[in-house]
């Protein structure tokens, strides 16, 4: 399980909008790809992201969606591990940055993108034992 490493999972390529875009053209990609993240781009560099969280935490405030851009609720800056990291140094940084989604990095350049599920699916229980690690170095 510790030996996984974050190159070996992580899924790509990266699919990324423009910081203009419109939350439904956002919307429509998620679910044409059927992905919980797009990567926010802005002069060919990625500059945040937008999850299913962020437009269910829009939704809820009232706001008018068809007026607002992909800038308006993205997240940033984006948080990242390196390529080469372990699954378990990943799950980490996700519960340290209390995030579901992590860019994967090689040489400081984006990759590919991991989540939650992803580290689940090939280590079960990952989550449970590093909270218990957290816990006992407190």
């Amino acid at each position: 399980m510790k030996d996984v490493l974050v190159k070996d999972i992580m899924s790509f390529p990266l699919i990324s909008l423009d910081l203009h875009a419109s939350i439904q053209s956002v919307t429509e990609l998620m679910i044409l790809k059927d992905i919980g993240g797009i990567l926010i781009s802005s002069e060919e560099k990625y500059v945040g992201i937008i999850t299913k969280q962020n437009i269910v935490q829009i939704v809820s405030t009232g706001k008018e969606i068809k007026t607002l851009q992909a800038k308006d609720i993205m997240t940033s800056p984006l948080k990242m591990v390196d390529a080469s990291k372990t699954v378990f140094e990943a799950a980490k940084k996700l519960i340290l940055e209390d995030v579901r989604r992590i860019i994967v990095s090689k040489e400081g350049k984006p990759v590919g993108m991991v989540s939650e599920r992803d580290i689940v699916k090939v280590a079960p229980g990952i989550f449970e034992l590093l909270i218990e690690e957290m816990r006992i170095k407190r």
